[in-house]
């Protein structure tokens, strides 16, 4: 169920924020910053705490429940491939970290390196989650780990960015 601060229904389905802050049972709050156009918020994702950022297809001040909708949605079904796309990381950048980055320290295996890195962000764009961030945990120097998807979820960029 969401409620919304300082909120009127209007016309055709639309709910208009006075506020421009959004409060869903599932994504929490979210609160529009005028500057990037996004509404930014904090969500668990298994036991971590991260940073969500949604780009609605509606202007900030006429989001409207289907907007929500396909967020949810879009968050929802990223939380459940958490397993399936930190494989596919483990996959593409572990061989890396042993090979590449780890200097003088002793290799990792994939429990070590899941446990080093940590989800940051998720970024939503009109419906379809974007990309994942995930914190190196040290083990590229402060570069964050970026995962990108196309609009059918599927992962299409595994990599280091920053």
């Amino acid at each position: 169920m969401l409620t919304w601060d300082n909120h009127r229904l209007a016309g055709e389905g639309l709910i208009t924020t006075m506020s421009e802050t959004i409060q869903d049972d599932v994504l929490g709050t979210l609160t529009h910053n005028a500057k990037w156009g996004v509404f930014n918020g904090v969500v668990p994702f298994d036991d971590n705490q991260v940073g969500i950022s949604i780009i609605f297809a509606s202007p900030a001040d006429a989001v409207s429940p289907a907007d929500l909708a396909q967020a949810r949605e879009a968050y929802l079904a990223l939380v459940s491939r958490k397993s399936s796309i930190e494989a596919a990381i483990v996959d593409d950048l572990l061989t890396l970290y042993n090979d590449t980055w780890r200097e003088d320290r002793d290799p990792i295996n994939q429990h070590q390196f899941l446990e080093a890195i940590k989800p940051d962000v998720i970024s939503i764009e009109l419906g379809f989650v974007r990309s994942l961030w995930y914190d190196d945990g040290d083990l590229f120097a402060g570069h964050a780990l970026l995962i990108r998807f196309d609009e059918d979820s599927n992962i299409t960029e595994i990599g280091l960015a920053g």
